[in-house]
Formats: C-alpha cells, structure tokens, sequence
C-alpha cells in the first residue's frame, strides 16, 4: 500500500477506513485538499491521511457535515493539529462538568427513590441530562450538578417529572441566550475572520478570542440570573403578603 505522496484514492480509502466515494464528495466541499496529479492519476499523502482521520474524528464526536465544513472548509493549508486545537475552543471548553457513570439501580438512590421508570428516564436523555450506555444497565450522567440538584429537590419531596420540568423551562430559555452570544461573537470576530480568508497567522489570536468571551458569557448570565432571581422572590414575598398569608405589619 502507497506512502508519502504515492496512495491512489483506493490506497487512501483502504489506509482510513473511509470510502472512495466519501473522499471525493470531501472534495467537492472543501474539505480534503486536492491531490497531486501527475498525469490523469492524483496521488495522496499523509496530508490526506491526517484529514481525514480528523472528519472521521469530528463525526465521531457528535458534529454534522456542515459543523465539519465551518470548522475545516477553506483551510487545505492548515495542519490537522492546528484545527483540533481550534475545535477544541470553540466547542469543548463549555461544559463544566465531568460525565459519570452510573447504575440504574444507584441513579434511583441518588434521586432519593423517585419514580425514575423508563419514561422519565427517555425524557431526561431528551433534555442531555443524561444517556443509557451500551450494556443497557448504566447510564452516563451529562450534567452531574444538575441530577445532585435533583436528588436535592427529591429530599424535598419533589418528584423527578417536576425536576425535568424545571430543567426544561432553564433549556427552553437558555439558548436563545446563548445563540445572542454566539451571534455576537460571530459578527466581532469569526465573520470578519472568514471574510479575510482565516490568515494562518490569525489563528492563535481566535482561540484566544474564543477562551476571552467564555467566562464572560457565564458570568454575565449569572449575574442577570441574580437580579432577576431576587426580583421574583421579591414579588412572590409581596403576593404572598397581599394575599393575608404574611406579616403585614
């Protein structure tokens, strides 16, 4: 099997596992840079490789063509490692939370014995709160914070069904917050970005930009979280009072 810049398309497709087809449409998208032609014969080399073991990587991971195509479109010129690197910016540093394993036997313990049947373990997959692993008798928990919250609440008397209507209403209303700051970020820097052409020399100065808004984005959506929090305690406090329940003096 070829090596160096000598791989046809089928020494490429035998070497990654991904398809003669598959690496032409690559192609066609941008995504995989051109092969050496000599003659009527292109010919491919570690290059290849290393990009396309970096698709198959992404796809892995969850992102879809188009995800793929943003991340990597445009920069043939660009190594493998430099693009990880920028992935890893702009999608993975956004989640604080470390995924745990679980029984199914112990995520009903550490909801204090709640009604946790299959229905309501769908819907909390549904809500990435968390995922049945293969064997079919562990769960992975995405949001570990969030399931100790819910044994919290379920001390409290709350059943699952409501903790999972709570954490709905917070995604219902989260992410159009969050899709303001990605467009926002978006206009101040990766469209003007794009629109120079992603300089090689830039992208240190992107990661950088991306690692700069994160804490930024949290912290201000916290501290809205507050005022606003404070405000309808204020008001429950005042209808409460209004209603002869409270002390009005």
């Amino acid at each position: 099997m070829g090596r160096g810049d000598s791989m046809t398309i089928d020494d490429l497709a035998a070497t990654t596992g991904v398809s003669s087809r598959s690496i032409r449409y690559y192609q066609t998208r941008g995504l995989l840079p051109p092969p050496r032609v000599k003659g009527r014969q292109g010919f491919y080399g570690q290059k290849h490789v290393e990009r396309l073991n970096l698709i198959t990587e992404l796809a892995e991971e969850g992102l879809n063509l188009q995800a793929i195509g943003w991340l990597i479109g445009g920069a043939s010129r660009v190594d493998s490692e430099e693009l990880r690197r920028l992935k890893r910016a702009v999608l993975d540093g956004w989640v604080s939370d470390e995924p745990v394993a679980i029984s199914a036997k112990d995520l009903a313990k550490a909801l204090a014995g709640g009604t946790w049947d299959e229905g309501t373990a769908a819907r909390a997959a549904e809500l990435g709160l968390l995922e049945e692993m293969e064997d079919g008798e562990q769960w992975k928990i995405l949001l570990p914070s969030v399931l100790a919250a819910g044994g919290e609440l379920a001390d409290m008397g709350l059943p699952p069904e409501r903790m999972l209507d709570v954490l709905e209403t917070i995604r219902e209303h989260v992410t159009p917050i969050a899709a303001a700051y990605v467009q926002v970020f978006d206009e101040a820097v990766l469209a003007p970005w794009d629109a120079r052409g992603r300089p090689e020399g830039e992208w240190t100065a992107i990661r950088e930009a991306v690692d700069r808004i994160r804490p930024l984005a949290g912290e201000a959506l916290l501290a809205v979280f507050r005022q606003v929090m404070t405000d309808v305690i204020t008001d429950l406090m005042a209808g409460t009072d209004e209603d002869g329940s409270g002390d009005t003096t």
